[in-house]
């Protein structure tokens, strides 16, 4: 268990399903759309009764986990494909 000094300093320990609809600018029935379908584009959460929770920890590291991505993905890749025509 965390120490309550930890617990204090961290504004949120969950998000609710309409507060991660709110952070990724969609509507909470595409979050819960999402979770029906196996949600394996959705941040890492815990069902607590019939609801899902998201903690916040847990959804900062898959934020930045996927900028990571977004950013080597948007390098440009050399040697693939038909090679140009050289203009002589």
């Amino acid at each position: 268990m965390e120490p309550q000094s930890e617990m204090s300093s961290q504004a949120r320990a969950f998000y609710t399903t309409n507060e991660l609809a709110l952070l990724l600018n969609t509507s909470p029935s595409a979050i819960r759309m999402a979770l029906s379908r196996g949600g394996t584009n959705l941040p890492p959460r815990v069902k607590r009764g019939r609801k899902w929770i998201f903690p916040t920890l847990a959804y900062e590291r898959w934020i930045a986990e996927l900028s990571e991505r977004a950013e080597l993905e948007s390098r440009p890749r050399r040697g693939r494909g038909r090679p140009r025509k050289i203009a002589a």
